[in-house]
C-alpha cells in the first residue's frame, strides 16, 4: 500500500497519454487535445483531477487520485447488494471482493481511468435501482438525472469503457 500510494503512477496509457495530456493541459493552462493522438485518449474526464493537482504542483498526490473511486465502487457493490436484500454481512464480504479485485487494487494507485469508469457506471445503476423504489415522483425524476449524469461521466471516461464495466 504504502509503495503503491507513494510511488509514480504506472501502466501504458498513463505513461503514454493520460499524465502527458494533464500536463500539457497544464502548461497551456487549457484542455486542449495532443496532436497526432485521438481526442478521446488525452480529453478524458477522469485526468480533470491530474490536471488540477499538476497545475497546484501536487505531482506528487497522483497515486491517490483514482483511490476515492475504488471506495465508491466498494459502496455501490454494497448499496447494489442491499437493494436486492441481501444481508448486511454477504454485502460487505461483496464489497470487500471488490475492492480486492487486482485490477482495483491495481488501477486505485495508477493513472488509468477504467476504475473512474466502473464507478460512474455502477452509480448511474445504482441510481436507476433506486429510482424504481422512489416515493415520489419528483425524487424518481432526480435520482434519474442523477443516473443520466453519472452514465455521462463514465462515457467521458471513454466509450470504448462501456464493454469492460458491462463485464464487471
Amino acid at each position: 500500500f504504502v509503495d503503491a500510494a507513494t510511488g509514480y503512477p504506472t501502466g501504458h496509457d498513463t505513461l503514454y497519454y493520460h499524465l502527458p495530456g494533464a500536463i500539457r493541459w497544464m502548461q497551456q493552462q487549457s484542455l486542449n487535445p495532443m496532436p497526432g493522438i485521438a481526442i478521446d485518449r488525452t480529453c478524458e474526464n477522469g485526468m480533470i483531477v491530474p490536471f488540477l493537482l499538476a497545475f497546484a504542483r501536487l505531482e506528487r498526490l497522483f497515486p491517490l487520485v483514482h483511490l476515492p473511486k475504488a471506495l465508491v465502487v466498494a459502496a455501490t457493490v454494497f448499496s447494489l447488494a442491499r437493494f436486492i436484500e441481501v444481508r448486511p454481512l454477504p454485502a460487505v464480504i461483496a464489497a470487500i471482493i471488490a475492492l480486492s479485485v487486482p485490477m482495483v487494487v491495481f488501477q486505485s494507485f495508477s493513472g488509468y481511468v477504467d476504475l473512474y469508469a466502473a464507478a460512474s457506471w455502477l452509480s448511474a445503476l445504482l441510481a436507476i435501482a433506486w429510482a424504481i423504489r422512489a416515493a415520489t415522483a419528483r425524487q424518481r425524476r432526480n435520482l434519474i438525472l442523477l443516473a443520466g449524469l453519472s452514465a455521462g461521466v463514465a462515457v467521458g471516461a471513454g466509450t470504448n469503457l462501456l464493454v469492460v464495466t458491462t463485464m464487471l
